[in-house]
């Protein structure tokens, strides 16, 4: 697949963002391929919460994993919390009802 700059790709549990100025480099080798580490930038691992695609998307304003959900924690409209490898994100019009579960 030719990703672009600022794709982020999953391989197992490790993610990886393409970036920088060998950035072009995406088009042709993967992170894990011989010459791709110049361009690809390891960013850890999350289990469960990113999936490759042909066109990832990522915000990058809550980039990995979240920190676990915790009964009881008043959580905002935002939010994002794990149980096991899902992610959940607080939201929407029952955003009201994350501070009291």
């Amino acid at each position: 697949t030719p990703y672009e700059e600022g794709d982020k790709v999953a391989i197992g549990s490790k993610v990886y963002l393409c970036e920088g100025k060998f950035s072009m480099v995406c088009k042709r080798f993967g992170p894990q391929d011989n010459g791709g580490p110049q361009a690809w930038t390891d960013l850890g691992s999350c289990t469960g919460s990113i999936a490759p695609t042909s066109s990832p998307t990522f915000d990058p304003d809550t980039p990995g994993c979240p920190d676990e959900y915790v009964a009881g924690t008043p959580y905002e409209e935002g939010d994002r919390v794990a149980i096991g490898s899902i992610v959940y994100s607080c939201e929407g019009d029952f955003a009201i009802k994350c501070k009291h579960f």
